[in-house]
């Protein structure tokens, strides 16, 4: 598993990281449970989802709210309670986000709006 740079993460919203993360765990073909994202975030970002004081052990709290709001975003479906997975405009997301991380030019935003019209066309 790969772990990036601090400076190639650092200025990436912690709600790319998290859906990443979440491409990276269904990429392998492993469930997406919230333990298992917890580890994926830490491990590829640690200094984004390490405690402050503490930052050789993961802060399962960076994830809480921000999940919530992903799942309000339409980026992301399920819970804690059982698996989550990416929707397709989150999956959109990650993809770009691997880009950033990589430092490859990423296209214009798309909007979820345009991502679903398309999706109808086809």
């Amino acid at each position: 598993m790969k772990q990036y740079k601090e400076n190639s993460y650092q200025s990436i919203q912690v709600q790319r990281l998290i859906v990443f993360s979440m491409y990276s765990i269904i990429k392998n073909s492993e469930e997406c449970t919230f333990e298992r994202l917890v580890k994926e975030c830490f491990t590829l970002f640690p200094r984004k989802f390490g405690f402050y004081r503490y930052p050789e052990w993961p802060d399962s709290l960076r994830l809480d709210r921000q999940l919530r709001t992903l799942r309000t975003k339409g980026w992301i479906i399920g819970g804690a309670e059982t698996i989550f997975s990416l929707t397709r405009f989150g999956e959109k997301i990650a993809k770009d986000t691997g880009k950033i991380l990589l430092g490859k030019k990423v296209p214009p935003r798309v909007s979820k709006k345009n991502l679903l019209r398309d999706e109808k066309l086809n």
